[in-house]
């Protein structure tokens, strides 16, 4: 899977992406990247857009003039939701009885 990415004001954000249909969104945990996804992604891929984040580690690129934490954006749920919009504009494909996946013990809360 390639890896993509989206320009912020704190840096560029990494992605990777498979499959078609209705989103998924799958985002990690602290120190752990997008490649915790790649099984479920490939599993998915028939029937879901599966987007996986990498959320200030992975590919992901902090800009020269912003502080390690400035990626704090992407930690949280208005965050996580900003990079969702960017990356789907008109939101047609969003199916929002899927849930976000996360690896914590925690459910992730996110509405779309």
């Amino acid at each position: 899977m390639p890896v993509l990415g989206i320009e912020t004001s704190s840096g560029r954000i990494s992605y990777v992406e498979q499959g078609r249909g209705p989103v998924a969104l799958f985002v990690h945990g602290a120190l752990l990247n997008s490649h915790l996804w790649r099984h479920q992604l490939e599993e998915l891929a028939d029937v879901r857009r599966s987007i996986a984040l990498d959320l200030a580690h992975g590919d992901t690129e902090i800009a020269p003039d912003q502080a390690a934490g400035a990626l704090a954006i992407t930690t949280t749920t208005a965050g996580v939701s900003w990079l969702l919009s960017a990356l789907l504009p008109s939101r047609k494909m969003i199916d929002t009885r899927v849930p976000v996946s996360s690896e914590d013990s925690q459910p992730p809360s996110l509405h779309l």
